[in-house]
C-alpha cells in the first residue's frame, strides 16, 4: 500500500546504498522489493512486513551484485 511505500522507502533506499555503494543501483532495487511485495501473499507479510521488506531488499542487492560479476 502507498502508506507501506512511505514508510519504507526512505530506510529501504538508504540500507540499498549502503549494500550497493551506488544511489541508482539502491533505487532499483528499493523499486523491485516493493514489486515483489505487491506480488506477495499479504497474510504471510502483514505480521512482519517490515523484516520481510528488508529480507527482500537484501537478497536482490546480493543478486544484482552477482550478476554484475558476471
Amino acid at each position: 500500500s502507498r502508506a507501506t511505500v512511505e514508510q519504507y522507502a526512505a530506510r529501504l533506499t538508504r540500507y540499498a546504498l549502503v549494500l550497493s555503494g551506488d544511489p541508482e543501483r539502491a533505487k532499483d532495487v528499493v523499486q523491485d522489493t516493493f514489486a515483489k511485495l505487491c506480488g506477495a501473499n499479504r497474510e504471510s507479510v502483514n505480521t512482519h512486513v517490515a523484516q520481510w521488506l528488508f529480507t527482500v531488499c537484501r537478497n536482490q542487492a546480493m543478486d544484482l551484485r552477482r550478476k554484475e560479476k558476471r
